[in-house]
C-alpha cells in the first residue's frame, strides 16, 4: 500500500514475518512506544521487548515507564505499539496485561498481532536486490564500450551498482547517457543517470551510487511498483 504523501507503508500479515520483526526488535534492544491513541494528547509509555512466548501468542515486555502504566493502559482494548527500526517504523495494535497475573513481576505481556505495518519515507525506501539476478549496463558519453555489472540495491532516487571491471576514472557529477537496469520478472528500466559517488576497491572493482535523471511518469510509477514487490519478497525471507 502506498500513500499519496512522502511515505510508503507496507502491511505485513504473514505470521513468520511478524515474528521475525518482533524478534529483531528484541535482539537489537530497541525502545518501544506504547500509547492509547495517535493524537498528541495521548500519554506515551516506554518499554523494551524481552522475548516472544510463542506458546501463548504473547510478547513479553519489560514493565513500561513511567510507573503509573497500570492505571492508564492495562486492559485497554487496543494500544498502539510503535518502534523505529533501521529499515522503517514498525506499528501494530496490542492488548497489555500482567504476566501470569503477577503484579510483582518485572515483566508484562502484549498480545501477538496478526498484522503489522512498516512505514518508510520515500527518500529512505531502499531495497536490496542482490539475490534477484539484477544486471546493470552503463553507456557513458563519447565511449562506445558499455560497462556491465550488478545492482546491489535500489531506491526511488537511484541505485548502488558494482562494476567488477572498470578502466575509467569516474567522479561525482559525471553523467551516464543511459543506465539499463534489468531485474528478471520485476523491472526493465532505461534512463539517464548521474554519479553521486564512486569508490574503487582494490581487486573488487568500482562501487557507484547513481541517481536517476528525468524519469518519465510511467517509469516512476513502474519503479514504485517494483520497489513494493521487492520489499514484500524480502519480508518473506529476511526483513532485517
Amino acid at each position: 500500500m502506498q500513500t499519496e504523501s512522502s511515505e510508503i507503508i507496507t502491511t505485513i500479515t504473514r505470521r513468520n514475518s511478524i515474528l521475525r520483526y518482533i524478534q529483531g526488535i528484541a535482539d537489537q534492544h530497541l525502545p518501544v512506544r506504547l500509547a492509547c491513541g495517535d493524537d498528541e494528547n495521548s500519554k506515551v509509555y516506554r518499554t523494551q521487548i524481552a522475548r516472544i512466548a510463542n506458546e501463548d501468542d504473547k510478547i513479553v515486555i519489560h514493565q513500561p515507564k513511567p510507573a503509573d502504566w497500570q492505571k492508564h493502559i492495562t486492559g485497554k482494548d487496543s494500544l498502539i505499539v510503535t518502534c523505529r527500526m533501521p529499515n522503517g517504523t514498525i506499528k501494530f495494535h496490542g492488548n497489555l496485561s500482567l504476566l501470569e497475573d503477577n503484579e510483582n513481576s518485572p515483566y508484562c505481556q502484549l498480545s501477538l498481532p496478526t498484522e503489522i505495518s512498516k512505514k518508510q519515507l520515500r527518500s529512505d525506501f531502499r531495497v536490496s536486490v542482490l539475490k534477484y539476478g539484477s544486471k546493470i549496463e552503463l553507456t557513458l558519453p563519447d565511449i562506445e564500450k558499455k560497462y556491465r555489472g550488478i545492482c546491489n540495491d535500489i531506491s526511488l532516487g537511484g541505485v548502488l551498482v558494482h562494476l567488477p571491471y572498470c578502466d575509467l576514472q569516474l567522479q561525482k557529477g559525471d553523467e551516464i547517457d543511459e543506465l539499463h537496469l534489468h531485474i528478471p520478472g520485476i523491472i526493465d528500466l532505461r534512463c539517464a543517470a548521474r554519479i553521486c559517488r564512486a569508490t574503487e576497491v582494490d581487486g573488487t572493482g568500482v562501487f557507484m551510487g547513481l541517481s536517476f535523471e528525468a524519469l518519465l511518469p510511467k517509469q516512476d510509477k513502474e519503479l514504485r511498483s517494483a520497489l513494493i514487490r521487492l520489499e514484500r519478497r524480502n519480508i518473506k525471507t529476511d526483513p532485517f
